[in-house]
């Protein structure tokens, strides 16, 4: 399988379905739950499969999947018992490389206190600080 990036893909076996977000330059086997992916156009027609319990460690709402290996990026669209994986190797649930937006608040804040505290002394604000 080799599907175009903004693709909706969805599992055989569960709910769980996945927009690709990067994908390398080889036919790759993607599978949730030890069942092969689908295009959503070819759901109907595509068996059902069933779900195999060693691979059903869960696909989680919006995370992003990825394998570095073979270049592949997704993001969960709907949740599912399944978990992912490129031809025979999970993804990994990919971490965040900004912080949330309460997190960068609470950043911008004490930079700002630590950083312009002489500012707002000399406008009769934050004396001392």
């Amino acid at each position: 399988m080799k599907p175009r990036i903004g693709a909706i893909l969805v599992s055989t076996a569960d709910e769980t379905t996945v927009v690709v977000i990067r994908w390398g330059p080889r036919d790759l086997d993607l599978t949730c739950g030890g069942a092969p992916m689908v295009d959503q156009a070819d759901r109907a027609t595509a068996p059902p499969a069933a779900l195999d319990p060693a691979r059903a460690a869960g696909t989680y709402l919006g995370k992003w999947y990825r394998d570095h290996t073979y270049g592949v990026e997704l993001l969960c669209t709907r949740a599912g018992w399944g978990s992912l994986a490129v031809n025979g190797v999970p993804l990994d649930l990919a971490r965040s490389t900004r912080e949330p937006p309460a997190v960068r608040r609470q950043i911008r804040s004490i930079f700002l206190t630590r950083t312009h505290s002489s500012v707002g002394a000399h406008r009769g604000k934050n004396p001392g600080v």
